[in-house]
Parts: C-alpha cells; structure tokens; sequence
C-alpha cells in the first residue's frame, strides 16, 4: 500500500524519484506568513525559530500559518508544563483522602494532571511536525536547492 501522496514541491526537492511527469498546474499557495496575533512571547519566540528556517528551505506558505501556530502553541506549553513539574516543590503524584459513601476515610493518589497534558501535547507535537519536515523522518529525502544564506522571504514579516 502506498503512503500519503506528497506535494509537487517535494517531489522536485528530492529529485523526483519516482521519475514520473510532474504536474506543471499544481497549486501553488502564497509563500511566507505572518505569525497570527495572539500569539504569546514564548509562542512567538518559537514561531520565529522554525518559520524562518521553514521558510529558506521553501516549505511555508500563508495556508501553513494555523497549524504552525498550533505547533508552536503545544511546544510552547510543553516548555510551561516541563519548567513547572522541574520545580522542586512539584509533586507528580498527588495523594489525599476521600469520604468514601460507607464513612470512613479512603486514601486517593492521582497523576499530576499537567502530566496527562504534556503527554497529549507530544503526540500532537510528534503528529504534526513530521508534515513540515520538522523530523529527522519528516527530513528524509529532502534535499533544499537554496541556500541558508538567502534571504529569507518572511525578512521584515516577523516583529
């Protein structure tokens, strides 16, 4: 069985493998995009990092903005989540005692629920990044005919 089909663009950047014709009517969507507003600092600090390497190597375009944007909001709250469960005083498991409907007392431990949510967070982050080569797999065959000294297209679009 076959794998997803991959875009025009990234069949030319590995050389076109599979040595088919390809399609010159393509849809070409618009290069580069602003980061959307709301976006936090650390939010925007991550969006700079990859949307700029992104953009050199050709791989953002304005339809991407949204779900870079995801991305950079579920590392960024990782990093949160990460700093706060580092901290000495954090408890990863959380105990107390309960009524239990007879009257007596029961003893309860649960997770730390901001670890169920950093879990969550990784699979979306692991799911995503692949789809903007932001893997060593999701890199695999990508070869980038320009240079990281061009200038970027997104120069002037990031505050």
């Amino acid at each position: 069985m076959a794998g997803k089909p991959k875009p025009t663009h990234l069949k030319a950047i590995e050389g076109n493998p599979g040595k088919r014709p390809l399609p010159k009517d393509e849809f070409k969507p618009e290069p580069g995009c602003k980061p959307p507003r709301g976006m936090s600092s650390a939010e925007k600090s991550i969006w700079k990092y990859y949307a700029k390497q992104l953009d050199v190597a050709g791989l953002l375009a304005g339809m991407d903005r949204d779900n870079l944007a995801n991305i950079c909001r579920a590392i960024a709250r990782v990093n949160e989540i990460s700093k706060i469960l580092n901290h000495p005083d954090t408890q990863l498991m959380i105990s107390y005692t309960e009524m239990a409907p007879n009257g007596t007392e029961k003893p309860v431990v649960k997770l730390n629920p901001l670890l169920p949510e950093q879990r969550q967070l990784m699979a979306q982050i692991r799911q995503m990044a692949p789809e903007f080569g932001m893997t060593p797999r999701g890199r695999v065959g990508l070869s980038v005919g320009g240079t990281s000294k061009e200038k970027p297209k997104l120069e002037g679009m990031i505050d």
